[in-house]
């Protein structure tokens, strides 16, 4: 299961500042920006972190990714935020990079 919980003194994502709290982690909604340093362009986005679907899926990435990698990783890992980010975006890139792939086959 993954779960930090940011209310928690002892976890290592405790965040005390209530304010922090509701504009980092509480809110579904927010901004990103692309473009370059000199025009940046800002799109309003949904986080879709409350959603049914994205707990499960998280697990099944973090699943795939350690039976890829079990000789160096095991389950206990999935309590360190470092690892789950870094499995997360390991998997998002090479999911990118194999749809690049397909597109430009095509």
């Amino acid at each position: 299961m993954v779960g930090f919980y940011y209310s928690i003194a002892e976890d290592p994502v405790y965040l005390d500042n209530e304010q922090f709290r509701r504009e980092y982690v509480l809110c579904e909604s927010g901004k990103i920006y692309r473009g370059t340093y000199r025009n940046p362009k800002s799109y309003k986005w949904s986080y879709g972190q409350f959603s049914d679907v994205i707990l499960p899926m998280v697990c099944l990435f973090l699943d795939r990714f350690t039976e890829a990698n079990r000789d160096v990783i095991d389950y206990s890992q999935r309590g360190s935020p470092v690892f789950v980010a870094r499995a997360l975006a390991y998997l998002v890139c090479r999911l990118i990079l194999c749809m690049r792939m397909i597109v430009t086959k095509f």
